[in-house]
């Protein structure tokens, strides 16, 4: 007769004669204690464990248990995967398309800034301009008002890259005080004043002066913020003052 204790592997069976009670009792008490303690795990590795080996897990059932644990791995990682990129592309699109309405902004500033400054040199006499001169001895007009059409008789295009024409209207003999007033307000940044005459095609022989504050660049090159003015009746008005008093009263 058996009896199966209850949280107790039965692993092999025991017979007493019928009837013995006392006897079952006593073996089911022995059996309680030593799987209590331990030894009966003991004993059925040292006494039975040779003729009952442990099942050996199949290959296959071995790669179902991984593929159990890895595949909702790898879906949880595919899932987060998709949420950061999503998550990811979400914010550098927000900050690009901040960046792009913050370029747009400046931009429209700017281009009012200019159409501000244009509209303001049309109410200056002469020419509002920038002039830079280059470490290399280059130079050019990167601004000047419309009013360089008459001061010189060029457009703001012909002189934005090469300031050369503008010097072709100088007249030879104002061209060296020219070109060495430059050069000294580039080396001391002191303010530029010249009084100078031009040649134009249209115009003829006419006077200029020029005013301008210089700035040192980043490449050691000068850039000057100045202006130009037609001084010609000024200067036609000395002359003819110099004629009559070197003529004297009275004659």
């Amino acid at each position: 007769m058996a009896l199966k204790l209850e949280g107790f592997e039965q692993k092999f069976c025991f017979a007493v004669p019928e009837g013995n009670i006392q006897l079952l009792a006593q073996l089911n008490e022995g059996l309680a204690i030593i799987s209590l303690n331990g030894t009966y795990n003991l004993l059925y590795e040292k006494w039975f464990a040779p003729i009952f080996p442990k099942p050996q897990v199949a290959f296959s059932d071995l790669l179902k248990q991984l593929l159990f644990i890895i595949v909702p791995l790898l879906l949880f990682l595919m899932i987060f995967g998709v949420w950061y990129l999503r998550r990811l592309v979400t914010k550098r699109t927000y900050y690009l398309q901040l960046e792009i309405q913050q370029r747009k902004q400046v931009e429209k500033e700017l281009q009012e800034s200019h159409v501000l400054l244009a509209n303001l040199a049309r109410l200056v006499p002469g020419v509002v301009y920038q002039y830079r001169l280059y470490p290399d001895g280059r130079s050019a007009f990167p601004y000047a008002s419309p009013g360089i059409n008459t001061i010189y008789e060029v457009t703001p295009e012909e002189v934005r890259e090469d300031a050369t024409p503008v010097f072709g209207r100088l007249h030879p003999d104002d061209f060296t005080n020219v070109a060495s007033s430059i050069q000294e307000s580039a080396h001391t940044l002191a303010t530029f004043y010249c009084e100078f005459r031009v040649n134009l095609p249209r115009q003829g022989l006419r006077w200029r002066w020029s005013q301008a504050q210089p700035e040192r660049m980043a490449d050691g090159g000068t850039l000057w913020y100045g202006i130009i003015s037609d001084i010609t009746d000024r200067k036609e008005a000395e002359e003819e003052r110099k004629i009559l008093q070197a003529i004297g009263p009275g004659r």
